[in-house]
């Protein structure tokens, strides 16, 4: 309780750095949104009264202090572009993404495992080089083209799966299954393929330590050892790998839910850059880095899980 205590701590000076940089790239960024939301045909006066009702004509600090003082009270911000406050326009996006990114943090560990368990097991053959070639292609691969020759084969050739859209899985999950898949599928390949190299790094060395050799001079079964005595300690790197390539996923959601239409906060976080809506975008930014953020303490707390001997204060037993 206390490890957690001092974690849940730390989120505060992390988020304060983190909002620093967020606000001033933002403000930085070329583009009016006053002038994108009257026209260029807006008078003087218009623009002036418009940017002081949306607080654009104070100093840049003062800006900044009103947006920090707002979020401690609960106050995100208001949609430049429409009557939403950002709250709502996040809470409308946020289910989407986290099941958008659920389903392809699945699909990563599925063919991850397997294919990183199997290679370490016969490694140096001729399925270790193919699993090795293929986890080099598919981390080359840039998401946004493996998207589009996604939606080209399966959905315009094939007409095997929808090009995209959304239903919420409670509402309808066999249509959900479908929607889900080939954008989940386009986020997990580069994550699975990273994970895959370190499940069959891990796994090739529990599998060389000693208690290994004993297990299997005790007459186990092989399946008995690599299952329950190697696979559970090779868990451990690959634990860490998921943790850290979250944040890379969630990066990744805003061009994938753009080319498959997916409502998430990526395709919200896209739409407002374009639109210079700075307070949604000031948002969205700001609920990704607290994704990370519980994502990385998540992943620390799954350390003493997978092996008690690890505490939570960092100590090993």
């Amino acid at each position: 309780m206390r490890y957690l205590v001092g974690r849940l701590l730390q989120i505060l000076p992390v988020m304060f750095m983190a909002s620093i940089p967020v606000f001033l790239i933002i403000h930085l960024a070329e583009g009016d949104p006053v002038l994108m939301l009257l026209g260029v045909e807006a008078t003087t006066e218009s623009i002036e009264a418009m940017r002081h009702r949306l607080g654009l004509d104070q100093p840049l600090w003062q800006q900044y202090v009103n947006w920090i003082v707002g979020i401690l009270n609960g106050n995100v911000g208001r949609s430049v572009m429409s009557s939403f406050t950002v709250h709502d326009l996040l809470a409308q996006r946020i289910p989407a993404t986290f099941a958008l990114a659920g389903v392809a943090i699945l699909f990563a560990m599925i063919m991850a495992f397997p294919l990183g368990i199997v290679a370490a097991i016969r490694r140096g053959s001729v399925f270790d080089h193919i699993v090795t070639a293929g986890t080099s292609v598919a981390i080359a691969i840039p998401h946004f083209w493996l998207g589009i020759i996604f939606v080209l084969l399966f959905a315009v050739e094939l007409n095997w799966l929808p090009a995209g859209g959304y239903v919420s899985p409670i509402d309808s999950p066999a249509k959900f299954a479908q929607l889900v898949f080939l954008p989940a599928l386009t986020l997990s390949l580069y994550i699975a393929a990273a994970l895959t190299r370190f499940v069959r790094t891990s796994m090739s060395e529990v599998l060389q330590l000693d208690y290994i050799r004993t297990a299997h001079s005790k007459g186990l079964s092989p399946a008995t050892v690599i299952l329950v005595h190697a696979a559970r300690n090779a868990l451990i790197p690959a634990v860490t790998v998921v943790g850290v390539q979250f944040g890379r996923l969630l990066a990744g959601t805003i061009i994938v839910e753009a080319i498959f239409a997916w409502p998430g906060l990526g395709q919200l976080m896209l739409s407002a850059i374009n639109n210079r809506d700075f307070p949604v975008v000031q948002g969205a930014f700001l609920v990704f880095v607290v994704m990370v953020i519980v994502s990385n303490l998540v992943t620390d707390l799954l350390y003493s899980l997978i092996d008690p001997r690890i505490s939570l204060d960092g100590s090993q037993n």
